[in-house]
């Protein structure tokens, strides 16, 4: 593996006070020319509480992870060598996702071609700034990849296991075959819950959603119209649906947020079949979403007059979530409290030079992390505020 260390420019710090409301920011500039996804379709950004920080970005059209360590220091972490047959070149890291022991799991992808193309994901975690590969078939429940999603308190870990879209069987699909799997690993032990994206785990639960089409399972990521959604919280290994929607984040509670539609996929997801009668085109799209929060089996929109927004984390108590908002000015990222909205903006004065975009993440101590923009350039943010 090439690890390549990054000494990026100093951690921006900020500390301001404003009446009762006292907010401080540690900014981490990503490297030149990286890109990030703002309605990523899981945390773009996560962190642990030993300040350890890691974000999926793009640099020159090749996904990277950027992890930062408590000092500040950036490391890009590269894609580990592969199989014979993998580019080293074309290949990305992506999904990452911090344990609370500061190891990073994320994806090396592969991408491949001849009779069938598509991308070959593999399942690693780096640990000391070392790639382990983790075998996740027991994971994958017979699928081709396996996503890691999520980091419990503990360590366990949410993986999300589905198949590559380009090498799905539009028939298996269409009669109910190839949905994803949910699946948990603790240790070297990985135990398969149900079908269902699954999002987060905390405590005895976990959550994601289901997607269907005139009642047949679908693949995570065909998405139309008419493709139904439901949330879905796991206590142990049972699965109760609580509503339309997709649940991204989940407490020890049982607290659920997320959106009533998945995030991160733009655009339209296009299917061809052929046979005797030419070739058949399906094309699914997606509308937009708006951020929901789950309390038991009671559902609340948050902010619905506005056009666009999406939960990505709920706190300990159920009652701060955090995400994005669009409105007529752009996007912000937003915490609501008790389902009162604030825009994370107004807890730092213009002068600091800040405009926060999205909240990915709530660490154990309460602050907020995500993504924004501090001088027009883009960074991430872990921002503490009362």
């Amino acid at each position: 593996m090439k690890l390549l260390g990054v000494a990026l420019a100093g951690a921006l710090f900020y500390g301001a006070a404003s009446g009762a409301q006292a907010a401080t920011i540690r900014g981490l500039p990503f490297p030149a020319g990286a890109t990030i996804d703002t309605e990523a379709g899981s945390p773009a950004v996560t962190a642990n509480a030993h300040g350890v920080v890691a974000a999926s970005v793009h640099i020159a059209s090749h996904g990277r992870i950027v992890v930062w360590d408590a000092s500040n220091r950036a490391t890009v972490l590269q894609p580990p060598p592969g199989g014979q047959y993998d580019d080293p070149q074309t290949a990305s890291t992506q999904e990452a996702v911090v344990a609370p022991d500061d190891t990073v799991y994320g994806n090396g992808a592969y991408p491949f071609s001849g009779a069938y193309s598509g991308v070959r994901m593999r399942l690693y975690a780096w640990r000391h700034g070392a790639p382990v590969a983790i075998n996740g078939t027991a994971c994958a429940s017979g699928a081709t990849d396996v996503h890691p999603t999520f980091a419990a308190p503990d360590g366990r870990l949410a993986l999300a296991g589905s198949y590559e879209s380009d090498v799905m069987n539009v028939d298996a699909i269409e009669t109910g075959g190839m949905p994803p799997t949910a699946s948990v690993l603790d240790g070297a032990v990985c135990r398969v819950l149900d079908f269902g994206w699954i999002s987060a785990l905390d405590g005895g639960f976990a959550a994601g959603h289901r997607g269907s089409i005139n009642g047949k399972a679908m693949p995570p990521n065909v998405n139309s119209f008419q493709q139904k959604y439901v949330a879905v919280r796991w206590t142990g290994a049972h699965a109760q649906e609580i509503g339309p929607g997709v649940a991204l984040a989940v407490n020890a509670r049982g607290d659920c947020a997320g959106a009533d539609a998945p995030p991160g996929i733009h655009g339209a997801f296009i299917v061809r079949r052929s046979g005797p009668e030419g070739t058949e085109q399906h094309e699914y799209k997606i509308g937009d979403m708006h951020a929901l929060v789950w309390h038991g089996a009671t559902m609340t929109r948050l902010s619905p007059a506005a056009p666009r927004s999406i939960a990505y984390a709920i706190d300990e108590s159920g009652r701060t979530v955090a995400g994005t908002l669009f409105d007529d000015s752009g996007q912000h990222a937003v915490r609501w409290r008790d389902g009162k909205a604030q825009l994370l903006d107004s807890l730092l004065p213009r002068e600091a030079g800040w405009q926060l975009l999205v909240a990915y993440a709530i660490t154990p101590d309460g602050a907020i992390v995500g993504v924004g923009r501090h001088d027009g350039a883009l960074a991430a943010f872990v921002l503490s505020a009362d």
